[in-house]
């Protein structure tokens, strides 16, 4: 279900049709629309073709993480946890 919502808003980003979406990709409409419902997953070649087209991030679209163009996805609480360890090891080689 992640990957379909997240398909969807893309589309509604872009403001194209699952058929427009499909002719740029050199796909066809039929297997657009099944991946858009998830009765179809796309291949590793096919993300990779939606990211340089479209812009887009495949840790987004993929994983959910991150932005839809790519800003990158901290964890605000594993960010503290590194900071904390960074400081321990800095305070025990002292």
């Amino acid at each position: 279900p992640g990957f379909c919502l997240r398909f969807g808003q893309l589309l509604d980003a872009l403001n194209i049709s699952q058929n427009e979406f499909a002719r740029q990709l050199g796909s066809t409409s039929a297997f657009v629309s099944n991946m858009a419902r998830g009765k179809s997953k796309p291949g590793l070649d096919f993300l990779q073709k939606i990211a340089e087209t479209f812009d887009v991030s495949l840790d987004w679209l993929v994983l959910g993480k991150g932005t839809r163009r790519g800003a990158p996805f901290l964890d605000p609480d594993g960010h503290h946890a590194v900071l904390l360890r960074v400081e321990l090891a800095q305070l025990v080689a002292a």
